[in-house]
């Protein structure tokens, strides 16, 4: 795995919900607490939800091994999967990207809007007052 992946919590909520392999499948993580305070769980229909959309990690941080738990033989023979494995290949297979972009509050409305005509999902905005690449 690559030791500084950088992903949004929004993408890694997206394939919990959407992507994660399906109900034989668990997750085993010495970061319980670094997801705990990442995440709301089972909150409006979504298994996983973040505290801070918007917000850039690093997948490393969150990284364990995806395990089964299914009936029958496991089809990884004990090894699972390293759950940033699972995501890279989730992005690879997806026809979306996901954009962070710091946008002025006088335009907000209107790329909202072109953004929702356009057809792509929102993330909760994140109000911020300084713009991060001024620091």
């Amino acid at each position: 795995m690559k030791t500084n992946l950088p992903i949004t919590v929004d993408e890694i909520a997206a394939f919990m919900n959407q992507g994660w392999p399906g109900e034989d499948w668990y997750l085993e993580t010495d970061h319980e607490v670094l997801w705990e305070n990442a995440f709301h769980h089972n909150v409006g229909g979504a298994l996983y939800q973040p505290h801070e959309p918007g917000r850039v990690v690093d997948l490393a941080g969150f990284d364990g091994r995806v395990r089964w738990q299914g009936r029958g033989a496991d089809p990884t023979r004990g090894r699972g999967h390293r759950l940033s494995d699972l995501i890279t290949r989730w992005r690879q297979r997806s026809t979306a990207t996901v954009v962070v972009a710091y946008v002025p509050k006088t335009k907000l409305a209107e790329v909202t809007t072109w953004l929702e005509q356009a057809g792509c999902p929102l993330s909760t905005a994140v109000a911020t007052e300084v713009d991060p690449r001024a620091a």
